[in-house]
C-alpha cells in the first residue's frame, strides 16, 4: 500500500513539475496585455486596438491557440466599441478563419464565439431583422 501511494506521489510531482509554465515566455504576452488593460481603463479603443493587432499578429506567427483566441475575442470587442457596424464584417472575417483553421480544439471554441457574436447581432438588430421580407428558398444569399 505505501509502495502504491509512494508511486502516485511521484507521477503527480513529475507531472507537475512539467507542467510549471516557463517564465520567459509569459513575461512578453503579459506586458502587452497589460498595455492593452491600461488602453481600456483610459477608454481608448484605437490604441488597445494597435495592441491587440500586434498580440494576435505574434499569436498567429508561433500557432499559439490560447493567445489567439485571447486576441481575436478583444479585437472583436475594440473594433465593436469603435464601430458598431463593423460586425458582420468581422463575423464574415472570422467565419472565413474558423473554417480554415485545422486545429479542431480551436475550431470549437471559436465556433462558440460566433454562435455568440451571431447572436449579439441578432439582439442589437432584431427589429430590423424581423421587419425584411421573406425571399423565396432558392434565393438565399450570403448578406446577413
Amino acid at each position: 500500500m505505501k509502495t502504491n501511494l509512494l508511486l502516485i506521489f511521484s507521477f503527480l510531482s513529475l507531472f507537475s513539475a512539467n507542467a510549471q509554465p516557463n517564465i520567459k515566455e509569459k513575461e512578453s504576452p503579459t506586458l502587452e496585455w497589460n498595455k492593452v488593460y491600461d488602453f481600456e481603463k483610459q477608454s481608448l479603443p484605437q490604441s488597445a486596438l494597435e495592441t491587440v493587432n500586434q498580440i494576435y499578429q505574434k499569436a498567429l506567427q508561433e500557432k499559439n491557440s490560447p493567445e489567439l483566441i485571447k486576441s481575436m475575442i478583444y479585437k472583436l470587442k475594440f473594433e465593436t466599441a469603435i464601430d458598431r457596424n463593423k460586425l458582420p464584417g468581422l463575423i464574415n472575417e472570422m467565419e472565413t478563419f474558423v473554417a480554415e483553421d485545422k486545429n479542431k480544439t480551436e475550431q470549437a471554441v471559436l465556433y462558440s464565439i460566433l454562435a455568440d457574436l451571431y447572436c449579439k447581432y441578432y439582439r442589437h438588430d432584431s427589429y430590423r431583422i424581423n421587419q425584411r421580407t421573406n425571399l423565396p428558398v432558392t434565393e438565399t444569399g450570403t448578406d446577413m
